[in-house]
């Protein structure tokens, strides 16, 4: 008798009692008995690749190798190495659990957290000042404020004035300190437009019914009879310079 492996056969035999002849059987072999659970040959590191196999529980052959991927870092929390201040980075560090290794990362400069105060305000042509104290680390700043300039609002012309032919004075006022000049306006001119007397803006006036053509000024709405340059003019009913 031979005992078959998992690989290899085996065989049997019997004899016969009353003649004593042999008879031979073959035994088939078994076959591998695959293991239910992984065997770890090799355990994964943060940064390396480990191995796991499966082996036959008859015979003890491995029948099945897989790879088992690195881990990767297990990092805690950020840390302070070195507090950053207003003008200087500093440095934050996370170790992982498993294997020790850290990194490191730079933490960007604060820059000043600065609360300003007037110290002298500015007017409409000089300058102020104001100070400054960084509620972090107690450095102090010192400003110059702008000079405003002037507000200047002008005034409207008075009423009755023509703006083609008339002359006038026009006050400038600064809104905020009062400053206030004069200027003299002179007369803009006319802008004459020629037109037939059927047509324009007085077109169907009866003024115009002995004049074949007129002038109009389209700012003071002023008007002249007849084609010759404007010397005189007048304004239509109701009508009143601008």
């Amino acid at each position: 008798t031979k005992a078959a492996t998992c690989t290899a056969a085996g065989s049997r035999q019997r004899t016969c009692t009353r003649c004593g002849a042999l008879e031979t059987e073959t035994i088939p072999a078994a076959g591998h008995k695959e293991s239910s659970s992984w065997t770890t040959t090799k355990e994964a590191t943060c940064t390396a690749s480990g191995t796991r196999i499966k082996t036959c529980t008859v015979c003890g052959v491995t029948l099945k190798t897989e790879t088992v991927a690195a881990l990767g870092h297990s990092y805690g929390a950020w840390t302070t190495v070195k507090a950053a201040t207003c003008t200087d980075s500093g440095t934050e560090r996370h170790t992982c659990s498993r294997c020790g290794a850290s990194e490191s990362r730079t933490v960007a400069a604060l820059g000043h957290s600065i609360v300003w105060t007037t110290v002298e305000e500015a007017s409409c042509e000089d300058e102020g000042a104001r100070r400054g104290e960084c509620s972090r680390c107690g450095q102090t700043f010192k400003e110059t404020i702008d000079a405003l300039g002037h507000d200047f609002h002008t005034s409207d012309p008075p009423s009755g004035i023509n703006r083609c032919v008339d002359m006038y004075a026009e006050t400038i006022t600064c809104s905020r300190c009062g400053y206030t000049f004069y200027r003299t306006i002179g007369p803009s001119g006319h802008s004459w437009s020629l037109y037939a007397s059927t047509a324009g803006p007085m077109a169907g006036n009866p003024r115009l019914l002995d004049y074949t053509e007129y002038f109009y000024c389209s700012k003071c709405h002023g008007y002249h009879l007849g084609a010759e340059t404007p010397d005189d003019y007048e304004y239509p009913d109701g009508i009143y310079p601008s």
